[in-house]
């Protein structure tokens, strides 16, 4: 299958799944940063934002996984996702008509993340927000972005949803397992063996580093599952390639 027939039959797959979405479908990109200190927090936001996001039964949030795959169809580089141009493309393909764009850099403790709505049908920019922390108190950047992103949105949270929200945001208790727990994340977005097995070892890592941390053993459950169903079928018939043994009789630790 060549290059266009690929992105054509990426954009039937997800414009035939967004249809039980509705019109107003949300799609979270990647945070640019714009320093070299801690680049996976662009990350972090991302996926935060996007649990809440998610968690919200009144709306319909891409997932990244799809977006990091019409990424790849695309060939989007990293350093074009904080563009209109390269994110309108990505959101075009997922059939989300808003995309939350942004970035964040460092000065000294103090960290600040920009981020704007834009629309993907006409790529107007619409409304901006700003929020200002502290580096070693990045976790609270998530409760802020998600409570501007939502009063942005017009959407208002409470009863169970607040409860959810807050559940899919809760800290671990160090930045260390933050961390692995977002490039964990980052590796099972790529939706093959090798992403699935790098995810299950950064995220046992991240379990290590805060046995309490209830996101990460999730998340850890969901790339052991996505593992041994991929290793199970005929790779043949899912188009990937793996050296790797298959993990079907082999019993997680």
């Amino acid at each position: 299958m060549d290059r266009r027939s690929a992105a054509a039959l990426v954009f039937c797959t997800f414009a035939i799944a967004a249809r039980a979405y509705g019109a107003d479908r949300v799609a979270v990109m990647p945070f640019k940063a714009l320093t070299t200190q801690k680049t996976w927090i662009g990350a972090g936001l991302a996926e935060a934002l996007t649990n809440a996001l998610a968690a919200v039964p009144s709306l319909h949030v891409a997932e990244r996984s799809q977006l990091r795959a019409v990424q790849d169809e695309l060939r989007v580089a990293e350093k074009d996702l904080d563009s209109d141009d390269g994110a309108i493309k990505i959101g075009k393909l997922v059939s989300a008509n808003r995309l939350v764009l942004g970035s964040f850099q460092i000065a000294g403790d103090e960290i600040l993340v920009n981020g704007r709505f834009v629309t993907t049908e006409t790529g107007v920019i619409g409304k901006t927000f700003q929020i200002r922390g502290k580096v070693d108190s990045i976790f609270d950047l998530y409760s802020k972005l998600t409570d501007q992103v939502l009063g942005l949105l017009g959407v208002r949270v409470q009863g169970k949803t607040q409860l959810v929200v807050a559940a899919v945001q809760a800290a671990p208790s160090s930045e260390a397992a933050q961390q692995l727990y977002v490039e964990g994340r980052e590796a099972f977005h790529q939706r093959t063996p090798d992403g699935y097995r790098r995810a299950i070892e950064l995220l046992t890592r991240a379990t290590h580093e805060d046995p309490s941390y209830a996101l990460a053993f999730a998340a850890l459950a969901e790339a052991q599952a996505e593992l041994v169903g991929v290793e199970c079928q005929p790779l043949s018939f899912l188009r990937v390639e793996s050296k790797a043994q298959p993990l079907c009789h082999i019993p997680f630790e």
